[in-house]
């Protein structure tokens, strides 16, 4: 991620695409095109996602614990089931995606 663009995501929804323009349009008159192109790609968050990255901004050490917690409880979900997840695969398709790369979708509830 461009260091620059990590604040547009603490910003309220309703005033990310004017800083986003703003933004792109300083990194392209520095000669950044290729960085101004990915922030120009940015989409404004939804309402959730801005929350989400609020929390993160704000109570950043807070939301790490949440994570590694949501590790622990994974990982101890698959030692429970053996490790072997294949007949829950079957009934959960998102079973063992990493939507993040902090963490996998664990497969069996």
């Amino acid at each position: 991620m461009i260091e620059e663009a990590i604040g547009l995501f603490a910003l309220p929804p309703r005033e990310f695409v004017a800083e986003r323009n703003r933004l792109a349009k300083l990194l392209k008159s520095g000669g950044r095109t290729d960085d101004s192109a990915l922030v120009s790609s940015l989409k404004r968050p939804k309402l959730g996602g801005y929350a989400l990255n609020r929390l993160a901004h704000e109570h950043g050490p807070i939301i790490e614990r949440l994570v590694e917690a949501i590790d622990s409880a994974a990982d101890a979900q698959t030692a429970a089931i053996g490790g072997d997840a294949s007949s829950c695969a079957r009934r959960r398709p998102n079973c063992g995606r990493r939507p993040s790369r902090r963490w996998t979708v664990p497969c069996c509830s």
